[in-house]
């Protein structure tokens, strides 16, 4: 199956989902990261095409690292919005892709961008097997399958269907954010106000990095404690340490039995 996860900002989809996808890319799934901004203002310094070539190539190395498929749309940060030309280019995304299955956010985010990458996801599900939109890109014969990523928003909260546990995958997944130097030991540092604790040497950076970045998986596994265990038995379930969850949604074709068990049995 095509897993095409799509984030708002060139770290959004790592963050989210890489331990999932890694397990996928290992069971023979096709996985690719499609970023919807370009991260020209992630930075408290840095700005414009520099930075913008800064964040890519952090991204197209953290995918690299993975083995997935990347994209980045040239829109700017802060400045997307749900208009008819950019879901025209999440439309012809989608279809060059040939999707199955869209990871992304859910619309109730604090950040403006999350707000619109979801809301633009949304708003093309069924223009994808519509041949006379976007008629130049061949249409999808079926819709994708739309899952939401775990989030701590409460109006509505994140109700998962489903968590996995990712403890194998955790050092992968590292490695995979430590790529993104701008992001992890720069900008969300300053944002938090602890830049004077991230080290200067690469290698003390990338073993600070996990003190500073874990909480939000062990959170996770405790908050989807009871799927955990419903999924890998009391034993193990119990033992989780961290994980990701996720939301089937109601606004797209949902997954069969079957294809349920091809995405998530046996990870």
């Amino acid at each position: 199956m095509n897993i095409l996860v799509i984030g708002a900002h060139p770290d959004d989809c790592e963050v989210n989902t890489a331990g999932l996808c890694l397990k996928l890319k290992e069971k023979g799934h096709r996985i690719k990261y499609l970023c919807a901004t370009n991260g020209c203002t992630g930075h408290y310094e840095m700005g414009g095409g520099a930075l913008v070539r800064r964040r890519e190539s952090e991204f197209r190395e953290a995918c690299a690292i993975a083995g997935f498929e990347c994209e980045m749309l040239d829109i700017p940060n802060n400045e997307i919005e749900p208009n008819i030309f950019y879901r025209k280019l999440f439309v012809q995304a989608i279809r060059l892709f040939e999707t199955d299955v869209i990871i992304t956010c859910r619309p109730n985010d604090y950040h403006a961008d999350h707000r619109y990458t979801s809301i633009l996801v949304l708003d093309c599900i069924t223009s994808i097997r519509i041949p006379n939109v976007c008629p130049l890109t061949p249409h999808l014969r079926r819709n994708p399958v739309l899952i939401y990523h775990w989030d701590k928003f409460q109006n509505p909260s994140f109700a998962p269907d489903i968590a996995i546990g990712i403890d194998d995958k955790m050092d992968m997944k590292f490695d995979m954010l430590h790529c993104h130097k701008s992001q992890m030991y720069e900008w969300l540092p300053w944002e938090a106000e602890i830049g004077h604790q991230v080290p200067r040497e690469d290698h003390e950076r990338r073993k600070w990095l996990p003190t500073w970045r874990n909480a939000k998986e062990r959170d996770i596994a405790n908050l989807s404690r009871e799927l955990l265990v419903r999924r890998y038995g009391p034993g193990q379930g119990r033992k989780i340490t961290s994980a990701e969850a996720f939301q089937f949604t109601e606004y797209s074709r949902q997954l069969t039995d079957h294809e349920q068990d091809e995405l998530f049995g046996s990870i």
